[in-house]
């Protein structure tokens, strides 16, 4: 039954014939009563009924002619409460080097304070912000950082922090990527990325939204291989990948399927971990002492798209091989070979990177 209420409008059924007039919610055009739900575009998230659109006319009857009616909705009012900014999506870029020192600087202190680095990341994603994160511990998996936030989350991997984790890539990888039908990679990697899907999926990430990955070492090539499965799977949110001192994550399948997904990754002059797994495209006499086997295997191991490299003057240019990683990955081979830890040398640590990176160039 239709009755009058303070907003000078009245009550309808759906279907219901047009009365006299023009009654707020109302479509133009139609000669029924709608509902309002929406029937086309939904327009953002607004206050309905706040100051500006009393302000602007909002009573019955509607004396403003201008006023564009959609959905039942008045355009005037399509706006952000305003206790909610708009998101800072320049945080997502991965091409930008403020935000290669910033999520450096985060990694760094994952290692030696968890709880600072997720507080660091939630000033990132916003007071409604929630961080979820599984501190380094002494088993095969690496520690993350999970941040969601209303409008895009951040996922911070670490890198290799135990000998367990170290043996357990060296012994899979030597041997060649393994097919796991999307494409090949290390089953420690896979197997991290599955983890650090559950850890996602427990933290609240939405997969309509866009994610940044954020890795280094273990951690970057974990993260790869997470991303790979997400384009293999259309996940309809947007990823992007930035990553340090990442070794080779898979084989061409994985390179094609990131091809089109935003990614750099950034390796040190002198850091032998980016080589790794070895190829015999990189080296000339050592397949020599090695079985074929290894070799084989080797070959299958493809360096990833946008990958640069940094040199201690703070300056980046594409990846191009030089002589001290050359001579470097000879004993980062002998180790994989021999599944002996390493002393991996500093060029690999993640301060280095934050270092040069934070010379001008």
């Amino acid at each position: 039954m239709a009755f009058p209420h303070w907003f000078g409008s009245i009550a309808w059924n759906d279907g219901e014939g047009k009365r006299d007039g023009f009654a707020l919610g109302e479509l133009p055009g139609r000669y029924y009563w709608v509902s309002g739900r929406a029937v086309g575009r939904i327009p953002p998230a607004i206050a309905i009924g706040g100051p500006e659109c009393f302000r602007n006319g909002e009573r019955y009857p509607l004396p403003v002619i201008d006023r564009v009616i959609v959905d039942g909705y008045d355009t005037r009012c399509w706006t952000l409460p305003p206790d909610r900014p708009a998101p800072n999506l320049e945080l997502l870029d991965v091409g930008n080097r403020a935000n290669w020192i910033r999520y450096a600087a985060i990694l760094e202190q994952s290692y030696s304070d968890p709880a600072g680095a997720a507080a660091a990341l939630e000033l990132l994603v916003g007071p409604s912000g929630v961080v979820t994160y599984v501190p380094n511990g002494p088993g095969p998996y690496t520690g993350s950082w999970i941040a969601v936030g209303p409008d895009f989350s951040i996922m911070l991997v670490s890198g290799t922090t135990n000998d367990t984790q170290w043996l357990l890539q060296i012994v899979t990888a030597a041997l060649g990527p393994v097919n796991f039908g999307q494409f090949a990679t290390s089953p420690t990697w896979w197997n991290n990325a599955t983890v650090l899907d559950s850890r996602a999926s427990a933290a609240g990430v939405d997969p309509t939204k866009p994610l940044l990955i954020v890795g280094h070492s273990y951690g970057g090539a974990s993260g790869s291989v997470l991303a790979g499965r997400y384009a293999f799977g259309g996940r309809p949110g947007s990823v992007s990948l930035l990553t340090y001192a990442m070794p080779k994550p898979g084989d061409g399948r994985l390179a094609n399927l990131l091809r089109e997904t935003p990614q750099t990754h950034i390796a040190a002059i002198g850091d032998p971990v980016p080589w790794l797994p070895p190829g015999p495209q990189d080296f000339l006499p050592v397949p020599i002492a090695v079985p074929a086997t290894y070799v084989h295997g080797w070959g299958r191991w493809v360096r990833p798209h946008g990958q640069l490299q940094l040199d201690s003057q703070g300056a980046v240019q594409p990846w191009a091989p030089g002589l001290l990683a050359y001579l470097d990955s000879y004993a980062a081979t002998a180790y994989a070979i021999l599944a002996t830890p390493w002393a991996l040398p500093s060029f690999h640590e993640i301060k280095t990177y934050i270092d040069w990176l934070s010379l001008q160039p």
